[in-house]
């Protein structure tokens, strides 16, 4: 008995083998990228989180959390707080009682279990001031600086004052 092959449709069927295969791979490399990203993303941000963290108490850090795409207003409130941290707490600075670390809040590593993000329930553009004493104390979500972003006088006399109490709740 004779089996009449059907070439047409041989060719058919191995070339949706051919490529269910190779989609499979990848598929395959595209996850196992996407897992070493977010490894590294975890890496990067528990690292210049343990560079604010790691500093012996009593501190304030501030937090200025943005998302990936920034726009003007976001990357003027991270300008303006930082000019303002070294305008008045130069020193402060330097001998680590202030910290300040700029955190993208979008990155899936900021809502791991010990993300930033995750702690201070962040969802959107915001400037934390964190006090810690021998442990946290408690800490503060400026909003006001959204609402002094075209003056910036005012804005860094906001930072300069919500610093300034903070440092005296630690003391």
């Amino acid at each position: 008995m004779k089996i009449k092959v059907n070439k047409k449709l041989l060719l058919i069927v191995s070339v949706s083998v051919v490529i269910t295969i190779v989609g499979a791979l990848a598929y395959r490399t595209y996850t196992k990228n996407q897992k070493d990203v977010n490894k590294e993303e975890v890496s990067a941000n528990q690292k210049q989180e343990e560079s604010v963290t790691s500093q012996p108490g009593p501190r304030v850090d501030i937090y200025y959390f943005h998302g990936t795409n920034r726009c003007w207003s976001c990357v003027t409130a991270e300008d303006y707080t930082r000019e303002a941290l070294n305008k008045y707490f130069p020193q402060e600075l330097k001998d680590g009682k202030i910290t300040f670390a700029s955190i993208n809040a979008q990155k899936p590593a900021n809502f791991q279990e010990e993300g930033l993000a995750k702690k201070f329930d962040i969802s959107y553009n915001s400037l934390i001031i964190n006090k810690i004493k021998d442990k946290e104390i408690g800490y503060e979500n400026v909003q006001e600086i959204w609402q002094n972003l075209n003056n910036k006088d005012a804005y860094l006399a906001l930072i300069k004052d919500r610093v300034d109490k903070a440092l005296k709740d630690i003391q």
